[in-house]
């Protein structure tokens, strides 16, 4: 922070505050929007000593060094606040206060510019990965930045000491060498950003589906959709950490796969596993192999993308030895015929009594009042999700 104003300025952080004795400020906040009952763990040190340090606990300031209450923060008094940089390092935990401290504690530097400067040669190194030949400096640019973006998530979890929470909201620690991780938006990213690792980052991407494979052991719901510091969220359609861990199995990329296959085999089969919105209906989808339009949202997307994962289940359950269950899989991976109308080259909402929705626009996103047809999407942009069975589609046109 740099203050230019002469004279007294604060530094306001909102949490809840406890001041330790050597001036450093540990805290946690617990949040129930997304990814509810979360709590992250901080521990905050500043380069410049403040003259003083009132903590608030709403409206009230609070005599000692501790704060606790729905809206608490501290605020760090220094008479002359611009007279010269403040440095403030802060690591995160959801461990633990103690974790939050022992991250700080290992940081790398407690100098801002050769933190700089070591994270500029770690992002040197990681974007070395890919060798560009050609194209203009605009197009080298774009590239560059693209694979820095592929690199920012799924984010770190697990502490310098390998502690980190589980899906099962309890403590866990990882094997030595390896790690745990956050912001999973499966949805959005085993398209692209999960095979791209298994090419140019493929130590990243075995470390990331170990970890996938140690998440769907511990969650309520089986493999991961969208898991955010330890919780699941539900976000989106589908349980794609399936085809995440079957596409790297397929690469060779080393994973105790078979160890992730109970939760999985749960999840294909059971209809009475609980399930979060991301899942919502699949026991009608077990039933009838489709998603009534008139009953479901998005059921055209989720049909479809439930047979998805059907096909990438069927692979896992192959790695695991589970010859019977990968062809019931198999087979079911084929329902998103279900939801294609031969008749018009299309993918078409289909209602409950087994008839196709009628008027029917495929520019449009959706046509029932209460639910959408599609995630995200119309029905030309859907029509071509199917990703495992190119000339069966084809068949099934004619």
């Amino acid at each position: 922070y740099r203050d230019s104003r002469p004279g007294e300025g604060p530094l306001i952080d909102d949490s809840r505050i406890e001041l330790e004795s050597d001036g450093i400020l540990i805290g946690s906040r617990r949040t129930f929007r997304w990814a509810k009952g979360r709590r992250i763990h901080f521990a905050m040190q500043v380069s410049r000593k403040p003259d003083r340090i009132t903590l608030h606990a709403g409206d009230q300031v609070v005599n000692g060094a501790i704060a606790t209450a729905d809206r608490v923060r501290a605020v760090l008094h220094y008479d002359d606040a611009g007279s010269a940089p403040i440095v403030v390092r802060t690591a995160v935990s959801a461990v633990d206060m103690a974790g939050a401290r022992t991250n700080l504690a290992a940081s790398a530097s407690r100098d801002f510019d050769a933190a700089r400067r070591q994270a500029i040669g770690d992002w040197a190194d990681a974007l070395k990965t890919v060798k560009i030949d050609g194209g203009s400096d605009d197009q080298r640019v774009v590239m560059a930045t693209a694979l820095y973006h592929a690199m920012l998530a799924p984010t770190l979890f697990s502490d310098v000491d390998d502690r980190y929470v589980g899906l099962d909201r309890l403590v866990h620690s990882v094997p030595k060498g390896e790690q745990a991780y956050s912001t999973y938006s499966t949805w959005d990213t085993y398209r692209t950003l999960h095979p791209l690792l298994t090419l140019v980052a493929p130590d990243r991407a075995r470390s990331l589906v170990r970890d996938l494979v140690r998440q769907t052991q511990q969650s309520a719901y089986g493999p991961p959709c969208w898991p955010l510091q330890g919780v699941e969220t539900g976000t989106m359609i589908g349980w794609h950490s399936v085809a995440i861990m079957a596409e790297a199995a397929a690469k060779g990329i080393d994973a105790d796969y078979a160890a992730a296959w109970p939760a999985i085999r749960t999840r294909a089969f059971d209809a009475k596993a609980p399930d979060l919105v991301n899942s919502r209906a699949r026991g009608t989808y077990i039933a009838r192999g489709y998603l009534p339009a008139d009953q479901v949202d998005e059921s055209v997307s989720r049909t479809q993308e439930y047979a998805y994962d059907d096909w990438a289940m069927a692979a896992l359950a192959a790695k695991a030895g589970a010859t019977d269950d990968a062809a019931r899989l198999r087979e079911r991976s084929r329902n998103y015929r279900n939801v294609l109308d031969p008749a018009i080259g299309l993918a078409r909402p289909k209602l409950a009594d087994g008839s196709w929705l009628t008027p029917y626009d495929p520019i449009q996103l959706g046509h029932i009042k209460r639910y959408h047809d599609f995630t995200e999407a119309n029905g030309w942009q859907t029509t071509f999700l199917n990703q495992h069975d190119l000339y069966g589609q084809i068949a099934h046109f004619g």
